[in-house]
């Protein structure tokens, strides 16, 4: 399978939304949907913007919609990227409000927040940092019916691109997705990624790499379902471009990452964006048994250490248990262990201190998540999947160590 190359995500995204936008037509049309589905995804692709200092262009495109911005983010994220926003602005003649975030995006806190918004009046809203605040910017966008700009300031997620936030409990657990409305821009600013923290790469690979183990050895959807069975094999493309990445990269670099930094960012955000949205439902609407995600949340919901993780660490740790219980090639479950192993992910017990207490309570956990329940998969199954996960990672583990001592 070709490589993405470093400058060619419109060289692949086009074709792929020519290609998205003729299934569409041909499959919805005569359900008055056809034209929604045909321009949802080349818009998407125009409305990406990924380039150093790519933030001097907000304020002309805020523009367009008014006079009056909110920004909401994180204090790290704003602190790396207000100057160029409200300089922008201003420059465009937008005036701004500066609103520090650092919640779970819990209803509450979306509900509390409808009062800066209502007080300030805002034409747009603007969301600068990771996950939680882009999803909270989203979400209060939506119910607010305000058209919202997003900046990621590290590439941890797709969650930049897609119509949809995760709502959490006021604990921090995952309580159930909410169908937004697709952000009007998404802003890259490269020269702000490329000083972020390696971590937040490598947890948007392994969860961009996750799409296609929880959705193409689930068999999940109809296979007369075009846009299902497209994401699917766009996440087939992914999983091959993330294992071929890491195989090229040192990744103790931070050189040889920014050398590959267009292709890492694009993987993570708009082209798993994209696999995201045609395969929309299945895994935020809990019809899918996605195990290394119901680990995530499962994580969440019993292990306090769990939190310091980031969203794709802690889907790694259930990404062996998922391939095992689906019966994945063993070559597969190989060349995902030594991926995450490259990439210094935590999915060995050790990680997150789990004594067989802990563990049995986990699986019990995973078990009750959306899309599990009625799955067939029992508690008995992903307690035995998460040990022979183990055995799996230190058979890798031994192999390179004797890879490493012959050479």
């Amino acid at each position: 399978m070709n490589h993405i190359e470093t400058k060619g995500l419109r060289n692949f995204l086009n074709p792929l939304a020519i290609t998205i936008s003729l299934l569409c037509f041909f499959y919805r049309k005569g359900r008055g949907e056809y034209i929604l589905q045909i321009t949802k995804f080349a818009q998407g692709i125009n409305k990406y913007i990924a380039e150093d200092r790519a933030l001097i262009k907000i304020g002309k495109l805020a523009k367009v919609y008014g006079k009056k911005a909110m920004i909401v983010g994180g204090s790290t994220a704003l602190s790396v990227s207000q100057a160029r926003i409200i300089e922008s602005l201003e420059v465009a003649g937008v005036s701004s409000k500066i609103e520090t975030y650092g919640g779970k995006c819990s209803i509450n806190e979306i509900n509390d927040f409808t009062d800066n918004i209502r007080q300030y009046k805002p034409d747009l809203i603007i969301g600068v940092g990771g996950g939680k605040v882009l999803d909270f910017v989203k979400a209060i966008g939506y119910y607010n019916k305000i058209p919202v700009f997003t900046v990621p300031t590290i590439a941890a997620t797709c969650t930049a691109w897609t119509p949809t936030s995760v709502i959490y409990s006021k604990e921090g657990v995952p309580a159930g997705g909410l169908e937004t409305n697709s952000p009007e821009y998404i802003l890259v600013d490269m020269e702000i990624l490329r000083s972020s923290p390696r971590r937040y790469f490598a947890a948007g690979l392994v969860d961009s790499l996750a799409k296609w183990p929880e959705l193409g050895l689930t068999e999940f959807g109809s296979t007369d379902d075009l846009l299902y069975q497209s994401g699917i094999k766009l996440s087939q493309f992914i999983l091959e471009n993330c294992l071929e990445l890491v195989e090229k990269i040192e990744w103790y670099s931070q050189g040889e990452i920014s050398g590959y930094l267009d292709r890492i960012v694009e993987i993570n955000i708009p082209i798993t964006g994209i696999c995201s949205e045609l395969t929309a439902g299945a895994m935020t609407g809990g019809q899918l048994p996605a195990v290394a995600h119901a680990v995530d949340e499962a994580l969440l919901a019993t292990n306090e250490r769990s939190h310091q993780f980031c969203h794709g660490e802690r889907v790694s740790f259930g990404l062996i248990p998922h391939m095992i219980i689906f019966q994945a090639e063993e070559n597969h479950i190989s060349r995902v262990i030594e991926f995450c192993l490259s990439l210094d992910l935590p999915i060995d017990f050790e990680s997150f201190a789990l004594n067989p207490g802990a563990i049995a309570s986990l699986a019990n956990r995973t078990t009750e998540v959306r899309g599990m329940r009625g799955s067939g998969i029992t508690p008995v199954m992903i307690e035995k999947a998460l040990y022979e996960s183990q055995e799996k990672i230190n058979v890798v583990k031994e192999k390179q160590s004797d890879n490493t001592k012959s050479n």
